[in-house]
């Protein structure tokens, strides 16, 4: 969760009454949950905005959103290039991981094809793992990043 530098919010608790921008549907909606709740908040107490998450990195970065919930490579792009504070990060949060939606008939029917894909998910999430500067140079250009953000 990023502030500006110069933002007058300092702790996560005072973020209530603010436009609070993320993805719905996202682990940073998730994380936007649990974090309000560490601090006696509800989700109510927030305004929430949904964004992807490349619109958001250049609205936050024109000033116009207060709070933005994302995660790498888009928070360490604003904290290198435009000296963005880290409000709260995930540590002690765990996110839910990934889901994936299709019928209960599809899912009965291709018990074996569903194991295949959900095995083959879970090795490709190993290899990004393991191969982090690969993956880096893969989205890049989809998340209109340079490299090297670290």
């Amino acid at each position: 969760m990023a502030v500006h530098k110069n933002s007058p919010i300092n702790t996560l608790a005072q973020i209530k009454g603010q436009k609070v921008v993320f993805q719905k549907s996202s682990a940073s909606h998730y994380f936007i949950i649990k974090a309000l709740e560490e601090v006696g908040l509800k989700y109510s107490d927030i305004k929430v905005l949904s964004m992807p998450n490349v619109e958001a990195r250049g609205a936050f970065i024109q000033g116009t959103i207060p709070v933005w919930v994302t995660g790498d490579p888009h928070l360490a792009l604003v904290e290198k290039l435009h000296s963005a504070r880290v409000l709260r990060d995930a540590t002690n949060i765990a996110t839910p991981g990934g889901y994936y939606v299709g019928t209960g008939e599809f899912a009965r029917e291709n018990l074996k094809l569903l194991r295949i894909i959900l095995e083959e998910i879970d090795k490709n999430g190993q290899w990004a793992e393991a191969n982090r500067k690969e993956v880096a140079k893969l989205i890049a250009p989809v998340l209109k990043i340079d490299l090297p953000i670290q």
